[in-house]
């Protein structure tokens, strides 16, 4: 504000007898607008609760594009939750809403950060040339879900070998509950 428009401002009868507050709000309200002036009434709104006005300058910030969505999204986690699990669980949360983590990555980091086990199907499918044994399945799983498997008896080797025999298990337990279907490629027309 120009001295010029402080001594306009002071001289007009509406900021008479305004103090501290109501007069500062007068003054940005004739000398300013727009962004300047939501930014300057925040400041004097807000000036001795100092968490609310740097969360209200982050949103500010984002409606005026000086942030993007992303980032404002990522300080307002950090805003809230001091440092620990809930925090990178919100953080893992932003990651995935942005479309930086696919389901299954966000899946797995999930089970990881809460110590749980997991294990998800990664790719899967058919090839014909291989008949009945033709089915595959491709899984991705987390240290957690072995140790889980190996807490209820699967004893193998390696994990692939402990991943192999469960699978097998719940294929064998598949079959038994279900009547198998017979399989043939060939369609009767």
């Amino acid at each position: 504000m120009s001295l010029h428009d402080w001594l306009t401002f002071r001289f007009l009868p509406a900021s008479w007898g305004l103090v501290d507050k109501a007069y500062d709000e007068a003054e940005a309200y004739y000398s300013l607008s727009g962004e300047a002036l939501e930014r300057r009434l925040l400041h004097i709104r807000l000036e001795h609760d100092r968490n609310a006005l740097e969360r209200e300058l982050l949103e500010l910030d984002a409606r005026y594009g000086h942030i993007s969505a992303y980032d404002a999204a990522i300080r307002r986690v950090t805003m809230a939750h001091s440092e620990g699990i809930e925090r990178e669980l919100a953080l893992l949360d932003v990651e995935h809403q942005f479309g930086d983590l696919s389901d299954l990555a966000y899946e797995k980091q999930r089970a990881a950060l809460k110590n749980e086990p997991w294990i998800g199907i990664v790719n899967s499918g058919f090839d014909p040339s291989q008949g009945i044994d033709g089915v595959f399945f491709e899984f991705d799983w987390n240290p957690q879900w072995i140790e889980f498997l190996r807490q209820h008896g699967y004893i193998g080797h390696t994990d692939d070998q402990v991943i192999d025999d469960w699978f097998t298990d719940v294929c064998r337990s598949h079959a038994q509950v279900n009547d198998p279907v017979p399989f043939s490629i060939a369609r009767d027309t």
